[in-house]
């Protein structure tokens, strides 16, 4: 049976955001951080059975798992988007057929 996996990408720079924030995604939105609006929308809409959180370094993981929905697998981005695309892809399980990807810094995702 195949399974469907959404990658959830936190590890961006935040270059627009011109050091307004520390952490775009972790950055307060309604009393959450903005990953967990994004976290909890894949979350809440069932469309996926597995999860890759892609962070930018182990403390951003640490900070992000308490909002993480699971299971949850957590791998550390590249230089580019494409590159932490393709660090989650690699780190996928081999039963995963379809796969959604998102940037969790656009956290009102339906």
């Amino acid at each position: 049976m195949s399974r469907t996996a959404a990658i959830l990408l936190a590890a961006g720079s935040g270059r627009r955001m011109q050091g307004a924030v520390a952490d775009k995604v972790l950055a307060p939105l309604a009393d959450r951080p903005v990953f967990a609006h994004s976290a909890a929308a894949f979350l809440e809409s069932g469309v996926a059975d597995y999860y890759i959180i892609v962070a930018r370094d182990q403390a951003q993981s640490i900070a992000l798992s308490a909002y993480a929905p699971t299971p949850a697998q957590f791998v550390i981005g590249g230089k580019e988007r494409q590159d932490s695309v393709q660090n989650a892809l690699a780190a996928l399980p081999a039963d995963i057929a379809y796969v959604f990807i998102h940037d969790c810094a656009r956290p009102f995702v339906r």
